[in-house]
């Protein structure tokens, strides 16, 4: 896969973000990412509303954002994961979570924290898992 692909690849990637976003919050007006080619660096949003909390979101191998309660992850080398992912979420609240570039299939989310919080087994057909979790650590594993 060329630099030019990967480019076109995010961009579609950062279209289908816009529009799942701007679909959950109308308060973000604007999401810009420049060196597309590694895409894991200087990621900035734009929002009508200064009080929206933006924060990155890191783990081994997925990069993000997080925005007020709504997570949204990518794969770091833009290819398809099927690796257990630890996440933690610090949210009091519950946080509306979107994980891209999974392997289609059945996931378990166990919140390792507290298992009355863990979510079970969630089906992915579009390399898109979504959930809501509670503050805790998850494990998030390819069944």
């Amino acid at each position: 896969m060329s630099i030019s692909d990967d480019i076109l690849n995010l961009q579609t990637h950062v279209q289908i973000l816009l529009c799942r976003i701007s679909t959950l919050d109308s308060r973000i007006s604007e999401l810009e990412v420049e060196n597309t080619a590694l895409c894991t660096e200087n990621i900035s949003l734009r929002t009508e509303n200064t009080s929206l909390k933006v924060e990155k979101i890191e783990t081994e191998q997925f990069v993000g954002t997080k925005i007020g309660d709504r997570m949204v992850l990518f794969s770091k080398n833009s290819e398809v994961e099927n690796q257990a992912i630890k996440l933690k979420i610090a949210h009091s609240g519950i946080t509306k979570v979107l994980i891209t570039d999974l392997e289609t299939g059945t996931w378990d989310i166990e919140c390792i924290d507290n298992k009355k919080q863990s979510i079970g087994i969630v089906k992915n057909s579009k390399n898109l898992l979504y959930f809501n979790a509670a503050k805790g650590t998850y494990v998030i594993t390819k069944k």
